[in-house]
Order: structure tokens, then sequence, then C-alpha cells
């Protein structure tokens, strides 16, 4: 199974300018990774960017 990929800078533009227009400020995004079960009968877990 293939790993999910990160934000791209795209992504991430579309969340910071998301971000500034309903704040009214600049607020950048703390990027995070989590884990998930994609298999719900699996145990294979895969990193995720949240």
């Amino acid at each position: 199974m293939s790993a999910i990929e990160d934000f791209t800078d795209s992504e991430l533009w579309i969340i910071r300018t998301t971000l500034e227009e309903r704040y009214g400020e600049k607020i950048e995004p703390q990027l995070a990774e989590t884990e998930l079960r994609l298999d719900p009968y699996g145990t294979e877990l895969t990193v995720c960017p949240a």
C-alpha cells in the first residue's frame, strides 16, 4: 500500500490564505502526522499528514 503524500505548496497556500481571510491576520499552520488504519480488518498503519 502506498504512503499518503504530504501537503503540496499550493495546498499550504490555500490553507494559509483561508486562515488569514477567516481570522484577519497571518496564522502559520502547524503541520503534524497521524497514523490511520486504512483497512478496518488489518493491523497495518499508514502515516498521513494532518
